[in-house]
């Protein structure tokens, strides 16, 4: 799990990824994580340190836990041409989390013995309407799985997300290659980072490549301040899904997020 902290110290928000992770697999997962602060000024009641550490207990298989940064002396990231700038912005620095946190799980599986057959990457500020609808054991070894974005426009292609990657043992050197990688040819230029990363990360997958699905995972970001990305559920991947709302009435998944997200009593 990689990413700030936000309101992942809510029991709602921790217990929701808890069940969403367990529905993966039969077995019990092992969990790392590569964490960066963030306090929520909102809900001060909510987002303390004793409810950030109950969270992380909820996670009782926690193999590793670091609030440390990346670092250029690390595998795979030491490679990187960003690593040789020091203006990196922010959404690099998150995809090297993603490396560095990899790395960990390495150091793991070589003092263990063993390695794993299936790798999940997201983030401790989702919220999870339900558990996943995917077992790995149902999935293709061979083709990465990627979270579903919003619907691309006239003026915005963004097929890809970068909230959860599924990543089978057959591809995770070439995926955490990419990750490192993916945004060698500005820096090489002499230029920042580009943004969005995940368009610069599709065209590093694209030319390995590696074969790749976007699966519909029922789930939404929610940021500090109330402020959650509903509007990520209007896209093409999720397109003429409709729910039952509470209310015994047919609504998309964005207008079901906003039902839920928008209660006052939802951190509760």
């Amino acid at each position: 799990m990689v990413g700030t902290t936000r309101t992942f110290a809510s029991k709602t928000m921790y217990e929701s990824i808890h069940k969403f992770t367990e529905s993966l697999s039969s077995g019990t997962p092992d969990y790392f994580f590569q964490i960066a602060n963030e306090t929520c000024k909102s809900h001060p009641e909510i987002f303390q340190p004793q409810n950030l550490q109950k969270a992380f207990d909820q996670f009782n298989n926690t193999k590793h836990l670091s609030w440390a940064e990346p670092s250029c002396d690390e595998a795979y990231i030491d490679k990187s041409a960003c690593c040789k700038r020091t203006d990196n912005p922010g959404h690099w620095i998150s995809y090297m989390r993603k490396v560095s946190c990899y790395n960990s799980v390495k150091a793991y599986e070589r003092e263990h013995g063993f390695e794993y057959d299936w790798y999940v990457f997201l983030r401790p500020d989702l919220y999870f309407f339900e558990p996943s609808q995917f077992h790995v054991s149902l999935l293709n070894p061979n083709r990465l799985y990627i979270s579903s974005k919003e619907a691309s426009t006239k003026d915005s292609n963004q097929p890809l997300g970068d909230h959860i990657y599924l990543v089978s043992n057959n591809l995770i050197q070439h995926f955490i290659t990419s990750l490192a990688h993916h945004n060698d040819h500005s820096c090489l230029e002499g230029k920042p980072p580009l943004y969005p990363p995940e368009v610069q990360f599709e065209k590093q997958i694209l030319s390995v490549p590696i074969a790749h699905q976007m699966l519909p995972f029922f789930y939404v970001i929610k940021r500090c301040d109330d402020w959650s990305d509903c509007f990520r559920l209007d896209n093409e991947v999720l397109h003429k899904t409709l729910l039952m709302a509470p209310n015994n009435t047919l609504v998309t998944p964005k207008e079901f997020c906003e039902s839920v997200i928008l209660d006052k009593q939802f951190f509760q």
